[in-house]
């Protein structure tokens, strides 16, 4: 998948500690993140457990609920899953060309 390709194939090109590009993209991208709620689970350990535990939590709440993780076990799209179901490769493979366009 050519896509895949293409994001396994981005390095680091040096650390800048700044977030100024990833705020001019999403700037350019609309600022989708203002637009959905968000829990950011961050820390050493269990990251992933108290990721799937809100995710119980919250579908049985009703919510429709979208999970990001990393890193994927054996394919990509097991780290974005919405309601349940994983992304598909054609929406991965155009998210990743819409943002590939953009930046």
């Amino acid at each position: 998948m050519k896509y895949l390709n293409y994001l396994f194939s981005l390095q680091n090109a040096g650390s800048k500690y700044s977030l100024d590009r990833m705020k001019k993209l999403i700037d350019l991208l609309g600022n989708p993140q203002n637009k959905i709620k968000t829990i950011h689970i961050a820390g050493s350990n269990g990251k992933g457990s108290c990721a799937a535990f809100l995710d119980s939590i919250l579908t049985e709440a009703g919510y429709s609920v979208g999970v990001y993780t990393s890193p994927h076990l054996i394919r990509l799209n097991e780290r974005i899953v919405v309601d349940g179901v994983q992304i598909t490769d054609t929406e991965l493979e155009q998210s990743v060309k819409t943002i590939k366009d953009i930046a």
